[in-house]
């Protein structure tokens, strides 16, 4: 499963290179007998996860 999480960076790259990027790589894994399944670009899904453990280790880190 491909999603793209651009609303966690601060830089962001225009969505046409974006989408094209990611249908390449659809391609490509597919091309090596991967199943591939995406969810609808440009959506803004929403997830609910629960992770064990101390709270910082669920925070998102940029280096």
């Amino acid at each position: 499963m491909l999603h793209s999480f651009n609303h966690l960076s601060s830089s962001k790259s225009p969505p046409e290179f974006a989408e094209a990027l990611l249908n390449e790589v659809v391609e490509r894994l597919q091309r090596t007998g991967f199943t591939v399944m995406t969810t609808p670009f440009g959506y803004f899904n929403e997830f609910k996860m629960h992770a064990a453990g101390d709270s910082l280790a669920k925070v998102y880190k940029e280096f």
